[in-house]
């Protein structure tokens, strides 16, 4: 019988006979010596497998993830966001209807603005959130006039004299006698 490591990748490979040629039995305490070794090693080599991450960042959880696949920005970018436009007066609802959360307004923006072909139809922005194609349409409205009055806080560039303009600068003439 043979015992063979968890991947064919792993470097440790754990092979032994449970019994020679002669058909005597290899000796109990050895078999179980070299199996628990193969289980220290295996143990070792999974410690060091794991991806490290930086702990001021925390790691992502399961609702994150499909949080994150559907809008395209990660938790603390979306807050960021959410934190610049929340007091924009488009928001402001005079009127005796109700209106969503700007965070639920935004989720329906970034959803559309994240994916492409029918992905980024209203009907299918509608089906996904429950909201109505209409509020889909207005949401994406709402929330793309307070991000673009936000623009000089979201786009900013570098002055013309500074040191990045210059990097750039020689990277383009550079580059544009090479083709």
């Amino acid at each position: 019988m043979l015992i063979l490591p968890f991947t064919p990748l792993s470097p440790i490979t754990l092979i032994f006979p449970l019994s020679d040629s002669n058909n005597d039995s290899v000796d109990h305490t050895t078999a179980v010596h070299l199996v628990l070794n193969g289980i220290n090693a295996h143990a070792d080599e999974i410690a060091h497998a794991q991806v490290l991450h930086c702990p001021s960042e925390p790691v992502m959880k399961a609702s994150q993830l499909h949080f994150h696949q559907r809008v395209r920005v990660n938790p603390n970018t979306f807050d960021d966001i959410l934190d610049q436009i929340t007091d924009h007066p488009i928001f402001s609802n005079q009127s005796h209807s109700h209106q969503h959360l700007v965070a639920i307004q935004l989720t329906i923006f970034l959803n559309c603005a994240g994916h492409y072909g029918n992905a980024i139809s209203p009907k299918y922005g509608a089906q996904w959130d429950g909201a109505s194609t209409g509020l889909v349409i207005n949401y994406t409205y709402y929330v793309m006039v307070a991000m673009l009055d936000q623009h000089d806080t979201f786009m900013q560039f570098s002055a013309l004299e500074s040191e990045d303009v210059a990097i750039a600068h020689a990277y383009t003439q550079e580059r544009a006698f090479l083709s």
